[in-house]
């Protein structure tokens, strides 16, 4: 039988929040004692659950008022209510999502949100399905409110959502999200996205929503775009901040799904008046360049209209940072310390543009001095300058090497002394750019602190100096190979983890290489190097044959009955692998 509230306690609760809502102080403190006094009864909780949901004679803001209430409860002492309230609470709430007042759907929302924030998105399963069902009903406040308690969920517990927790619901939450810009009514197509009252959660929520679907956004970039844009009219300056967040989640999550020029028409020209309208010294422009090299970098040709004023712009944003620093120093009673946030995300955007333009960046590098400004850049005592200034070195040296090279001599020196892992993101950026201009040279470079001495500084596990190492022994095996024992097994855990790409390619070819020089360092810990060569999916040929021969010579090497016992160690999976793949 469904709980009903004795009609005295019903009126003796209403009575208390009419009270509650004086702006008397001392009726205001009568009001708490009294609440202090009901929440020793857990029906208490009923009642306000009931006046909230069920009690459509009372006016909006005495029912959302006992909601509140009852969320405050729900934060305090949840985990003590008896399961048949909590169950009363959790099924009216779900019954009601979709009232008829805006103001009722949004306190419903914040007290499932509430709820699923203790602990109690796995103790209420039928919670996410029952929503996301929700979302096909005809009904407009129906959809609107399950879709705002979904979106307040995606804000408050993103990382439980997309773990093996709970099954990974996103999986199925984001393709009913996406079906919203496809929707037959226009006012559930736009509110939903940027309602002008509440634009911000939205657009972050977006920006969420977006981070989990990356390529599933494709076929709706044409709508999601019209309301981007559409914001662009809207918004007034915080919200533009979300907005550039959402415009650069987008662009990181599709990529070059984004370069059309249809697309293109429609993102750009909001971009650059805004690009237009902001001085050098507006600290609004971090976001937007922040925003412009993800565009860039997924745009790629499709950027290089755009490419010049911005490049020219990054370049003396730059210059000037570097130029006031340095009066700075000289003269610190005179001028003020620059922000150096202007320098950090201009080098970033000269990244974006060198990683989407490719060979293309190449003019506009020798039509500039940024080569000089990047010595300096990577000498600056602010880490985040170096770590910066390192991604770009390394984006230059794949786009354009041929005006890194005559500048190597004077920059190993620098990425050497940076190989330092206090400061983990410089030491990474350091690493890479070092790994990209090893694969440029045709000898090793020899002013690299030894690659001997890099190879020994790089002992931390994570991909970065792992492929690092790689690409060393691939440029000077003999160099790096006797070092092989001290550092194969944490290389190959490290690259076992990540997919098939160039630069674990390259890696692998010179790891092969310093196996060739030097087999003995790989004995000990040949199960790891199995482990990682099962990683790839489908290596190149000539790779391929190389992970051939080395598996075939160990086997020979040790015999079939010492390969026997070797191989029952291996995992079934991996056993499989090698099996159909090498046949070993």
């Amino acid at each position: 039988m469904d709980w009903q509230p004795d009609e005295q306690g019903l009126q003796q609760v209403l009575q208390l929040l009419k009270d509650s809502q004086s702006p008397n102080t001392a009726t205001q403190r009568i009001v708490q004692d009294k609440l202090k006094q009901l929440n020793q009864f857990p029906d208490f909780n009923n009642y306000l659950i009931f006046v909230l949901t069920r009690l459509k004679s009372e006016d909006e803001p005495t029912r959302s008022l006992s909601g509140l209430i009852l969320k405050n409860n729900v934060k305090a002492h949840y985990q003590s209510f008896p399961p048949p309230v909590a169950d009363f609470i959790k099924q009216e709430c779900l019954n009601n999502i979709g009232d008829a007042s805006s103001l009722i759907r949004a306190t419903i929302g914040i007290l499932i949100t509430t709820i699923a924030s203790k602990g109690e998105l796995q103790m209420w399963p039928e919670l996410l399905p029952q929503l996301c069902n929700l979302l096909n009903s005809e009904d407009y406040n129906t959809c609107e409110g399950a879709f705002g308690a979904l979106q307040k969920i995606c804000e408050d517990s993103s990382e439980l959502l997309d773990s093996d927790a709970l099954n990974r619901p996103l999986n199925i939450m984001i393709p009913k999200f996406l079906q919203f810009f496809k929707h037959c009514s226009p006012k559930i197509r736009w509110p939903h996205l940027w309602p002008p009252t509440e634009p911000l959660p939205h657009s972050s929520a977006f920006a969420t929503l977006e981070e989990e679907a990356c390529t599933e956004l494709v076929p709706y970039l044409s709508y999601i775009l019209d309301t981007l844009v559409f914001a662009f009219g809207k918004y007034q300056h915080k919200n533009l901040l979300i907005l550039y967040d959402a415009i650069g989640t987008l662009a990181d999550s599709v990529g070059h799904h984004l370069n059309q020029p249809e697309y293109i028409q429609k993102l750009m020209p909001p971009l650059i008046q805004k690009w237009n309208e902001l001085k050098d010294e507006d600290k609004d422009l971090f976001p937007l360049l922040e925003c412009l090299s993800s565009v860039a970098t997924a745009l790629q040709s499709g950027f290089l209209p755009y490419c010049e004023p911005v490049y020219q712009r990054c370049v003396t944003l730059v210059q000037k940072t570097l130029a006031q620093a340095m009066m700075y120093t000289q003269h610190p009673e005179q001028y003020e310390a620059p922000d150096k946030d202007f320098m950090i995300v201009a080098l970033d955007l000269l990244s974006g543009l060198a990683e989407g333009l490719g060979g293309h960046v190449e003019q506009l590098v020798a039509r500039s001095n940024i080569m000089t400004l990047l010595f300096q850049c990577m000498q600056d005592s602010m880490p985040e300058v170096r770590q910066s200034s390192f991604a770009l070195l390394g984006d230059l040296t794949k786009a354009c090497f041929i005006h890194v090279k005559p500048c190597i001599a004077e920059f190993m020196p620098i990425l050497g002394t940076n190989l330092n892992p206090e400061f983990i993101s410089v030491c990474n950026n350091a690493t890479w750019a070092i790994g990209e201009i090893c694969m440029q040279m045709e000898a090793p470079p020899r002013t690299v602190p030894g690659p001997l001495g890099v190879a020994g500084r790089l002992t931390s596990p994570s991909a970065i100096p792992a492929i690092t190492i790689g690409r060393l022994g691939y440029v000077c095996p003999q160099e790096v190979a006797p070092m092989l024992q001290q550092f194969i097994r944490p290389w190959c855990t490290s690259l076992r983890n990540i997919r098939d790409n160039e630069e674990k390619d390259s890696a692998f070819r010179g790891i092969c290489m310093m196996i060739g020089v030097n087999p003995g360092g790989v004995v000990q810990d040949f199960i790891f190097f199995c482990d990682a060569v099962a990683s790839w999916v489908s290596p190149k040929d000539d790779l391929r044959d190389m992970f051939y021969k080395i598996l075939h010579g160990f086997k020979d090497q040790v015999g079939e009955e010492n390969w026997q016992q070797f191989s029952e160690q291996f995992p079934p999976l991996l056993k499989e692998r090698l099996a159909a793949f090498y046949g070993v």
